[in-house]
């Protein structure tokens, strides 16, 4: 695994299958959903409420919402059901993402060169209500939109990355770039795509290509 480096192999005029992943890799869902929760918890004016415990438990959206939602309900005392808050943020939590002129610049710059995807976890109405309020359908054609739900599948599963295969062209390197070392890098080392991890300040060992701190470090890292 390398630091930010330029890869010989990686050189402008090679063109490449980049798959993203969409939350916390294009889109910030750890800021829209705490914004979110705390209109939902009646905290969003309470400057002396503690959220590192409800964020380390939700733990980046890894735990699963199930789980989070029974520990959320008990301690909080809510009248909800955890099927009834899954449902309500599924609905809702595109309401609080927001359009970000650097990815959107970003990947139209990356769109001369390689071919866009996006494959993530997720409900179908859910991401596609992110992506429509992201910006992220005007630049990235709805074919490479790979979602879990429609797939009947998920990452890390490899019968997700090997329907991915079957739609995108073999004949160019695969590029998989996300922020979960299970679901994204792990996931689609089991069929030999290049990856390139987000880091995002935390201390992880991950079994990646390459790593970079955000997604703005992308275009330096593919040479073009």
């Amino acid at each position: 695994m390398s630091e930010v480096r330029i890869c010989m192999e990686w050189a402008i005029f090679i063109p490449m299958n980049l798959i993203f992943d969409l939350d916390n890799t294009l889109i910030n869902r750890n800021k829209a959903y705490q914004k979110w929760l705390a209109l939902f918890l009646k905290f969003e004016n309470d400057t002396s409420f503690d959220w590192k415990i409800i964020l380390e438990k939700d733990n980046w959206g890894y735990t699963p919402r199930d789980f989070f939602y029974k520990w959320l309900i008990h301690n909080f005392s809510l009248d909800f059901t955890p099927d009834l808050l899954i449902n309500k943020c599924a609905n809702e939590l595109h309401f609080y993402i927001d359009r970000d002129p650097k990815i959107i610049q970003l990947l139209k710059n990356l769109s001369k060169n390689h071919e866009l995807f996006i494959a993530t976890n997720g409900g179908e109405k859910n991401q596609m209500n992110k992506l429509k309020k992201s910006g992220l359908l005007e630049i990235i054609d709805d074919k490479n939109i790979f979602i879990s739900e429609k797939m009947k599948c998920k990452k890390p599963d490899k019968q997700f990355f090997d329907m991915i295969e079957k739609c995108i062209s073999n004949t160019q390197k695969k590029v998989m770039i996300g922020d979960d070392p299970i679901n994204d890098i792990l996931g689609a080392k089991q069929n030999n795509w290049e990856t390139i991890w987000l880091k995002l300040n935390r201390e992880l060992e991950v079994n990646t290509d390459f790593e970079i701190q955000n997604i703005n470090e992308l275009e330096s890292l593919l040479y073009i």
